[in-house]
């Protein structure tokens, strides 16, 4: 059984290393700031909410107030990443 979670694990982060930092190396040059693995998952995790948000599609209004939740809680979790924008210069 730990075996298996070892090797799950070592599965999930070559997947992170080949999928995410690649992308993490893209916001980091167009931003001019350095984002880590989980920095670049919140703002895929926003971008994405965002798209289902306005996604012109007729469902169920609970749909649309899900994804509002979803999209607000997303933003709110990016929230420190303001910190990497300001300057030291104080």
């Amino acid at each position: 059984m730990k075996k298996e979670l070892t090797i799950n694990k070592a599965t999930l982060f070559s997947l992170k290393s080949l999928i995410v930092s690649p992308v993490a190396d893209i916001y980091s040059k167009i931003m001019g700031v350095k984002f880590d693995t989980a920095d670049t998952l919140r703002i895929l995790q926003v971008q994405t909410a965002l798209l289902m948000l306005l996604l012109p599609v007729h469902f169920n209004p609970m749909y649309h107030i899900a994804m509002l939740l979803w999209f607000a809680v997303s933003l709110y979790q990016c929230k420190y990443l303001n910190n990497k924008f300001t300057n030291d210069d104080d």
